[in-house]
């Protein structure tokens, strides 16, 4: 492991969802320095303004994903895409002059399972992990509804 991804983990060891969130960044092949931009400074604009990439809307499209995408592994585990009986699938409408959204919904039922809009440009690391604990608790507290509807469907 890359020196400055250990700083990184070791600013985030408090905060262990956050650092979740950015050993799974680094599996997916975010480099150690955007990882840091991303989860232990704020943003003050759409995107960090120390990332320079191509499309920013598609590497936010990604960080958005990717914060859904944990979310519901946590909680319907890593399958979830083709667990029966859901359909779960997350849509993300990055934007980097409006607010942001994610959309977690189960197709068979019409669900949405757990919505977040945010303002990009004011995530800093506390607000990314509200984020995170927001959509967590939105699918845990949408687990009894999608039975019961799951039950009434079949």
């Amino acid at each position: 492991m890359a020196a400055e991804m250990e700083l990184t983990l070791k600013e985030l060891q408090n905060r262990p969802l956050l650092r979740e969130f950015a050993e799974r960044l680094s599996d997916l092949g975010y480099d150690d320095e955007s990882i840091d931009a991303l989860l232990c400074k704020p943003w003050d604009e759409a995107y960090p303004p120390s990332l320079m990439v191509d499309d920013v809307r598609d590497y936010l499209n990604d960080f958005l994903f990717q914060m859904a995408e944990l979310a519901v592994e946590k909680v319907f585990g890593e399958s979830y895409w083709h667990h029966k009986p859901y359909r779960i699938r997350i849509v993300t409408e990055p934007n980097i002059d409006v607010s942001s959204h994610i959309y977690i919904i189960e197709l068979k039922t019409k669900t949405v399972l757990a919505e977040a809009t945010e303002n990009t440009w004011e995530f800093t690391p506390d607000t990314v992990e509200e984020s995170l604990k927001d959509l967590l608790k939105q699918l845990e507290e949408s687990k009894p509804l999608l039975a019961a509807r799951i039950v009434v469907e079949w």
